[in-house]
Formats: C-alpha cells, sequence, structure tokens
C-alpha cells in the first residue's frame, strides 16, 4: 500500500466500503507493518473507523464501537502510540483533526508511558486548541507537565535532555491558561526542582511574581528553596 491517511474520509475510495470485519483484518495485518508508511496507513485506517467513518456519507451503517475501544487502548499502551497523535495533530501538514473528535482520546494518550516524540505531537494539539479550548486544554497541560517530570525524575541523569517538554509546555501554559492552572503547573514543577535540576527556579519564580494573590504567595514560600527565594 502506498497511500498515508490524511483527514481520511477524503481519500479512502473502496477502503470506505469495509464491513467492521474486514477493517478489522486489514488493520491487524498491518500491525506487522516495519516501515513508516506501512504504521501510518495502519494507524490511518484505525483512526478513519474510529473517528470518521459514523460520519462518511452514502455509506451504510457498521459497528465502530470496537474500534474507537482500540483506539483509547492503543493510544493507553499501544505500539503505534506515535503514529496515532501525529496523525491527530496533523501530521506533516500541521492541520489537526476536529478538536470534538479527538478530545474524549487525549486524556488515553496521557495517560500511558511518557514518549518524546508523542507529546511533541500532543502539544501540538494543545497548541491549535488552547485559545477555543483552554478550559479543557489548560488542565491536559497540566497533567503533560505531570506525566513528563514524572519519567524524568525516575532517570534524572539519563533523561535530562527531555526536559526541553517541561519548558515547552510550561510556556504554552503561561501564554495561554487562566491563573488557576498556571499556579498549579509551577506549583508541580517546583515539587520536582530537587530531583530535575535542569528545571529553572527562577523562571519558576519569575511566572510566579506575576500574580498577587495568596494562593502565588503561599506557592512561593512553600517552595522558597526550589525557587532561589
Amino acid at each position: 500500500m502506498a497511500f498515508i491517511f490524511r483527514f481520511p474520509w477524503r481519500r479512502l475510495g473502496r477502503i470506505g466500503d469495509f464491513t467492521e470485519a474486514e477493517a478489522t483484518e486489514v488493520i491487524d495485518r498491518l500491525s506487522a507493518a516495519g516501515d513508516s508508511n506501512g504504521i501510518h496507513n495502519r494507524c490511518g485506517l484505525l483512526l478513519y473507523f474510529a473517528l470518521f467513518r459514523d460520519i462518511a456519507p452514502s455509506l451504510p451503517r457498521i459497528g465502530t464501537a470496537m474500534f474507537k475501544k482500540r483506539l483509547h487502548e492503543e493510544l493507553r499502551n499501544g505500539k503505534f502510540r506515535t503514529s496515532l497523535v501525529w496523525q491527530m495533530s496533523g501530521g506533516a501538514d500541521g492541520d489537526p483533526y476536529p478538536y470534538n473528535m479527538i478530545q474524549p482520546y487525549l486524556d488515553s494518550f496521557i495517560s500511558g508511558e511518557y514518549c518524546d516524540a508523542g507529546f511533541l505531537h500532543l502539544r501540538r494539539i494543545c497548541a491549535a486548541y488552547v485559545k477555543e479550548h483552554g478550559e479543557q486544554i489548560c488542565p491536559l497541560i497540566v497533567r503533560a507537565l505531570a506525566r513528563a517530570a514524572e519519567y524524568i525524575s525516575a532517570e534524572p541523569d539519563r533523561r535530562e535532555w527531555h526536559a526541553y517538554d517541561l519548558d515547552e509546555f510550561l510556556d504554552l501554559l503561561v501564554a495561554h491558561c487562566q491563573e488557576r492552572c498556571v499556579l498549579e503547573g509551577v506549583d508541580l514543577l517546583a515539587s520536582y526542582k530537587s530531583r530535575i535540576p535542569q528545571l529553572s527556579g527562577r523562571k519558576l519564580a519569575a511566572i510566579l511574581g506575576k500574580y498577587e494573590s495568596s494562593h502565588a504567595k503561599e506557592i512561593q514560600e512553600r517552595h522558597r528553596a526550589a525557587l532561589g527565594a
């Protein structure tokens, strides 16, 4: 197969006519693919049948619940997590899938193991939708910070270069989110400062300095040593 899916409902041709059993068989067979095209095609099929098959025009209805469940499971624990979230984030085109379609699956991805490439694509999704859907995206960013910090702190000497994810997510949080989520993120990272030396206490302190609330002052006092204050 030479196709790679992008907004798959537009480019499927006869593949859109697959029954549930036929689609499952193709996805299972492509699961053995080792090249990037094969992997992306396989994941594109799963995304199509989980997210878009229900709204495909002029096609008979089929059961899609199994594909939706499988997508949740694979985003949490599957070996194709990076390809799935890469395509959800827009792939090479940078135009992410519609937010209302992917929103239920973002928590599933974050709940799985940290992977830097996957979290980069998650950040692309967050950046694309944080202005319009900040109420949901901002807590998601905090969760992503927690997942990345947990991973890095387990082996800080070996995983120190992953700290860029913390900075990128933190910058996104500060630029677009309300005080409550920003302070939650700063509080979280300050608590990891002793285990992740690459974290900048001065940067965290500068962010706290923008707020005059009692909560901000309490965080500053509680993490005085980590913040260098």
